[in-house]
């Protein structure tokens, strides 16, 4: 009797620990982010947050908000007091949970490269979830306008383009890739500057092409009907 008892209360104590993962979440109800771009009005204190993301079987959103197709992507943006503010209102506008898993690519326009870039890098520490390795670049112009170009020679959403292009200027010599990690670093460490590539999108009356040039360490690359290019400063 104290034998099966005992078998009883084991069998009780496996199934009170066979639950599952505690944060499971079902793959249709992920908002794949793969690029995420910061601005900031200095002059009326607000934080613009663009994010590039791809549904699982569709592109469907729920919400307030007003997303935009971008080359088989969809990009939603959000004004806040703060950058969790601004997050909050896109995570409200998607309908779905933020995954960041794949992330790919961090634009910050120049204005939040300015007055931002310390509170950027600490809501990356404090999310555990953002991809660390993704590449980090900063655009004279606004970071939404860089992930919203569309290159219509290219089949790839904005932020794989730019992705690629940082890689191959490895390549051409003009350029580094630079992560999140390795730009956090870089802040701590004695005598170094962090530096991060440069992203421009220029715009052309013909179709968008590559092009790379050299500017103190700067890639070059394309996107939209304009042609984009970027370089590390």
């Amino acid at each position: 009797m104290k034998t099966k008892t005992l078998v009883l209360f084991l069998i009780v104590v496996s199934l009170a620990f066979s639950t599952g993962c505690w944060d499971y979440k079902e793959y249709e109800s992920l908002a794949m982010v793969s690029a995420v771009g910061f601005d900031c009005d200095s002059t009326a204190n607000k934080i613009t947050v663009t994010l590039q993301y791809l549904v699982p079987g569709g592109s469907s959103q729920s919400g307030g908000g007003s997303p935009k197709s971008s080359a088989g992507s969809t990009v939603v943006k959000a004004e806040g007091t703060s950058i969790d503010d601004a997050f909050t209102k896109i995570q409200q506008a998607v309908g779905k949970n933020l995954f960041f898993g794949y992330m790919q690519e961090v634009v910050i326009g120049e204005s939040a490269a300015k007055k931002i870039t310390m509170d950027i890098i600490g809501y990356f520490d404090r999310s555990p979830n953002i991809r660390t390795a993704a590449y980090i670049a900063v655009t004279p112009q606004n970071a939404e306008d860089v992930l919203i170009a569309n290159n219509p020679n290219i089949s790839e959403s904005p932020a794989k383009n730019i992705h690629n292009l940082i890689d191959q200027s490895l390549n051409t010599g003009n350029a580094y890739p630079v992560s999140i990690q390795d730009f956090e670093e870089d802040l701590v460490k004695g005598g170094v500057e962090a530096v991060a590539p440069k992203i421009l999108t220029i715009t052309s009356s013909g179709a968008a092409s590559n092009s790379s040039s050299s500017s103190s360490g700067t890639s070059s690359g394309t996107a939209s009907g304009s042609s984009s290019s970027s370089s590390g400063t």
